[in-house]
């Protein structure tokens, strides 16, 4: 093998060990995604989109931005986006507050953009669906043996 190819081999595995140790040494950004979340919720609670529209439109980007990345497994620039989503966030909550707005709950996750109804609860058992035991028989329904009906051992 000539110096030029092995090289060539080299960069290849060089390159190719690199590719495979970014989603091996770069943790998934749960907590960040979680925190970024927890803000922008808290930012919709006090009215952010309407008080400090422009940063709160910020972070809505940066936060669709980092879920992007994380779907697509950028991990390190999912976490930069999230981290800046939060910011964004927190910044626009603390503007809406400043300017005299009150925290409203809200039915309808802001991140999602439907409303998220509450959990089924498991169906209780009719009076049909819960087994009944079986009557037991009366004596006159088990037929009693005839003996005129019954073979004669003889012929």
């Amino acid at each position: 093998m000539s110096l030029h190819q092995t090289l060539k081999t080299g960069v290849v595995l060089a390159l190719l060990a690199g590719i495979a140790s970014c989603s091996v040494v770069a943790t998934r950004p749960d907590q960040e995604l979680s925190d970024a979340s927890a803000a922008l919720k808290s930012a919709k609670e006090v009215q952010a989109d309407t008080m400090a529209p422009g940063t709160y439109r910020k972070a809505i980007e940066n936060f669709d931005k980092g879920r992007r990345e994380y779907r697509f497994k950028n991990y390190i620039e999912a976490k930069s986006y999230l981290i800046k989503a939060k910011s964004y966030a927190e910044d626009a909550e603390f503007t809406a507050l400043k300017s005299g707005t009150t925290r409203q709950e809200t039915p309808v996750d802001p991140l999602q953009g439907e409303f998220q109804p509450p959990p089924m609860p498991s169906p209780s058992p009719t009076p049909s669906d819960t087994p009944q035991p079986l009557p037991s028989p009366s004596p006159s329904a088990i037929p009693s043996p005839d003996p005129s009906s019954s073979p004669s051992p003889h012929p």
